[in-house]
């Protein structure tokens, strides 16, 4: 099994300590990328060699917020194949609807420990699976 490579897009250091975490929990043999706006995950993806498998990306932030940066990584045609999560403690109706539109998966931030890795595993599962597809 290749290892997966996970970018994390959020402002919270707490947030990103408790995805590092659930991460190691769940499988910790990923590579994980942190950039903590939109503006610095394009930037990352655009000018390095940063090739994640998924992104998780936070609803909140300054500079470029989570939608923005969605938005971009959708129109641009070679990050758009990037599978997203969309993750918040809140998020309006609205902006659920636009993320799905966008083709994003939404996951709310999980206060229970157990409940992020339970969610994180299904995830990860999901995104194996699909590269398997592809690769065969």
């Amino acid at each position: 099994m290749n290892q997966l490579t996970i970018m994390v897009v959020d402002d919270d250091p707490d947030d990103i300590d408790l995805f590092k975490d659930a991460l190691s929990e769940v499988d910790d043999s990923c590579r994980l990328v942190v950039a903590n706006d939109g503006e610095e995950a394009l930037r990352q993806l655009r000018e390095s060699s940063v090739d994640p498998d998924i992104i998780f990306l936070d609803y909140n932030m300054p500079v470029m917020n989570g939608i923005r940066c969605l938005t971009s990584l959708k129109q641009d045609p070679l990050l758009r194949n990037i599978p997203v999560v969309m993750h918040s403690t809140t998020l309006p109706e609205e902006d659920i609807t636009l993320c799905k539109d966008l083709g994003a998966k939404i996951l709310m931030k999980q206060v229970v420990f157990t409940n992020m890795i339970h969610e994180l595993n299904n995830i990860l599962s999901e995104v194996r699976s699909w590269e398997e597809r592809i690769i065969s």
